[in-house]
């Protein structure tokens, strides 16, 4: 009797093993993409939220104006890019400008390069403002909401919106007025 000897593999077996690997990873690859990307998002959202928070505190603690302000420079509230930085600062005379003599709280530079921040008017979605303000109460003078996006645009956005009493919450995908969030070109 004669044994037949079968040493290796074919080419059509390597082929269809080489396929299946690539598609598996493809799909992987493309699901952690989406997930860093989801946490990304998220975890950008909370250090934005722990900052309002700590603006509002600060109003309420120290009982004075506090201003939260967008600063590409960390020395004044002089563009409406938010994830260029902010100051937060306080407002002695509540102008919203930081003056000499008012005390800086807190300074960032650079939110992140990939994602864009910014504040709309509740009234007017269009118009992007550079500061929030917090009365000694903790209150703000009006509703706030902030867009922030990343290079999957309007669909990945969330919606980090504030009430009149300085609380805040994260909505995807919507503003406090449950509309649909567009991000800036």
């Amino acid at each position: 009797m004669y044994k037949t000897k079968n040493d290796g593999f074919t080419i059509l077996e390597v082929m269809i093993v080489l396929a299946v690997i690539t598609i598996s990873l493809q799909t992987g690859i493309s699901s952690f993409t989406r997930l860093a990307q989801e946490n990304t998002q998220t975890s950008l959202s909370n250090s934005f939220l722990a900052v309002v928070q700590f603006a509002r505190n600060s109003a309420l603690t120290k009982r004075q104006y506090v201003t939260l302000c967008a600063s590409s420079d960390n020395t004044s509230c002089n563009t409406t890019a938010w994830e260029d930085g902010w100051i937060i600062f306080l407002d002695t005379d509540f102008d919203q400008v930081l003056d000499v003599g008012e005390d800086i709280l807190q300074r960032s530079l650079n939110f992140s390069a990939d994602h864009s921040l910014r504040r709309a008017e509740s009234a007017t979605p269009s118009t992007y403002l550079s500061s929030l303000q917090f009365l000694p109460s903790g209150f703000v003078l009006s509703t706030a909401s902030f867009t922030l996006c990343d290079a999957r645009g309007a669909n990945a956005a969330r919606g980090i919106n504030l009430n009149l009493s300085g609380q805040t919450r994260v909505d995807a995908g919507i503003d406090a007025n449950g509309v649909i969030l567009t991000c800036p070109a």
